[in-house]
């Protein structure tokens, strides 16, 4: 049945014409525009479930209670109830499915944005730790090329330093010897000289004081004259055996401090040797019950990670005290005990080694 109505939810809004309306036809067009609402509003279950989630994280728990009610009820309504309904939606649901998806592009948009700051995030860690691998790299080849570069510097600078000073002595050894000769042969020519003038003179003074004395006199004078070229010859070979001892010495003190610091450098770029060094000064006082081990702040660390193997040298192990002193160069140590102490530097060795080898190089002066 037809009927016609006037009312202001079915006329175009113009405030001075109210136009009849099929109501039969108001309610066909009205249900089938519920039912296409509802077919494309209504979600699944999985969907129902992500929208209970977010609103949990997003809203107090009274208010997700109610948005969850109110979800069940709008997925349990039932067709029947939807096609019966004449009335407009209200604007209360109208907003709250405005309101639910508006949460569902926010909860989007913050996944989005969490995922790509991960990525950044995850992506800046990556550079800064390649970044700082090559920095160390980089810096462990530099440090390496630079003692490499020293240390070849100080063996050139040691071999210069000692062809100079050995050249040098050689030439001053050379000088006065030439000189020397000089001298002594001047003394004999002179001498010859003088011995010659003695027998002319011995011979013209014969007939006084016969030739046979004027004869010993002139060889008396000669050899007195040669004894003192012979005496000024020693002299000057005495003074050469000195130049040349003194330069030895020098040139041994020398080799000594260079020896000290290529030894002091190997020392420190191959720690097994430093250890080694460290054993055999802990060696020579293994039956001390006292033994404290003074060393360089820059050894420390590796001795207290080695302590351990510095135990091997005793029978049993032993309480060993290491003491920093900055007094000791890096490389070396000094051992005290009960007993006495034991000098284990670079220095004090090659210091010992020097006096040896001076004793056995040493050239007796001639009488």
């Amino acid at each position: 049945m037809s009927k016609i109505i006037k009312s202001q939810h079915c006329v175009e809004a113009h405030p001075c014409r109210l136009d009849p309306v099929d109501v039969d036809a108001f309610f066909v067009n009205n249900r089938e525009e519920n039912e296409e609402r509802n077919l494309a509003t209504e979600p699944d279950s999985e969907t129902a479930a992500a929208l209970e989630e977010i609103l949990e994280a997003l809203l107090p728990s009274d208010e997700a209670e109610e948005n969850e009610a109110e979800i069940e009820d709008t997925v349990a309504e039932s067709p029947a109830e939807i096609e019966n309904e004449v009335e407009p939606k209200e604007p209360a649901a109208e907003e709250q499915e405005v309101d639910l998806f508006q949460i569902n592009l926010e909860a989007e948009r913050l996944i989005d944005q969490s995922k790509r700051e991960a990525e950044t995030m995850a992506r800046l860690a990556q550079e800064k730790a390649e970044s700082i691998t090559g920095s160390a790299a980089e810096t462990a080849a530099g440090i390496l090329e630079q003692a490499k570069s020293e240390a070849e510097r100080i063996r050139e600078e040691a071999g210069s330093q000692a062809a100079d000073i050995l050249e040098k002595a050689q030439r001053q050894a050379a000088e006065i010897l030439n000189q020397a000769e000089l001298e002594v042969e001047n003394i004999i020519n002179q001498a010859k000289q003088e011995a010659e003038e003695l027998k002319g003179e011995a011979r013209r003074q014969g007939s006084e004081a016969g030739y046979q004395e004027g004869l010993t006199k002139a060889m008396q004078e000669m050899e007195a004259n040669l004894a003192d070229s012979l005496k000024l010859l020693n002299q000057a070979e005495t003074e050469r055996i000195r130049r040349i001892t003194s330069s030895e010495a020098e040139l041994l003190k020398l080799a000594s401090g260079i020896a000290e610091k290529i030894i002091g450098s190997e020392l420190q770029s191959h720690p097994e040797q430093y250890l080694s060094l460290v054993k055999e000064a802990l060696g020579k006082v293994a039956t001390a019950n006292s033994i404290t081990v003074k060393i360089n702040p820059e050894d420390e660390r590796l001795i207290q990670e080695n302590f351990p193997v510095l135990q091997e040298v005793f029978s049993e192990p032993k309480t060993i005290g290491i003491k920093s002193d900055q007094t000791v160069p890096p490389g070396n140590c000094f051992v005290e005990t009960e007993h006495g102490k034991v000098d284990a530097r670079i220095k004090s060795q090659l210091e010992g080694i020097m006096k040896e080898i001076l004793k056995v190089g040493q050239v007796d002066e001639p009488g």
